[in-house]
């Protein structure tokens, strides 16, 4: 056994091998391993859960604070790509704001996609039926 290895803690893990922890001074166990310190080790663990619970509290109300009062009235859908953009941002901000619940933002997000996709398949006849007019041109100017 070579010294880094009898400097770990002797316990084994629920996978099965050896625990990598450094072993204390009294007894082959480390810290998290050690019965007689199982009371500190939970008060540690306490504090942590309190610490993080904080920090994450307190990096929400630092993004919150910086959207505006509120998300403003709702604008109208449109009938474009940059008017459904506008729409989705504006229910994103609502919802980040508590002023529309998460199920109306899951369902205008279905919407949305909804929407893109016939808006996507209506430019797409469109630019077909420009490409066909002009292909016809062509074949009219040709035949001449």
């Amino acid at each position: 056994m070579s010294d880094a290895t009898a400097e770990r803690c002797t316990a084994i893990t629920p996978k099965g091998t050896r625990c990598t922890q450094a072993r204390n001074l009294q007894g082959g166990l480390c810290i998290w391993h050690d019965p007689h310190r199982a009371d500190e080790i939970r008060t540690m663990r306490q504090k942590g859960q309190r610490g993080s619970v904080e920090k994450r509290s307190a990096r929400r109300r630092e993004k919150m604070a910086m959207l505006s009062e509120t998300a403003g009235p709702m604008p109208p859908v449109g009938d474009s790509i940059p008017e459904l953009t506008a729409w989705l941002q504006w229910a994103l901000f609502a919802a980040g704001k508590g002023e529309i619940a998460r199920g109306d933002l899951i369902a205008m997000t279905g919407t949305a996609r909804t929407l893109l996709s016939a808006y996507n398949v209506r430019d797409l006849e469109k630019q077909l039926k420009a490409a066909s007019k002009e292909l016809e041109a062509l074949r009219r100017k040709v035949s001449r």
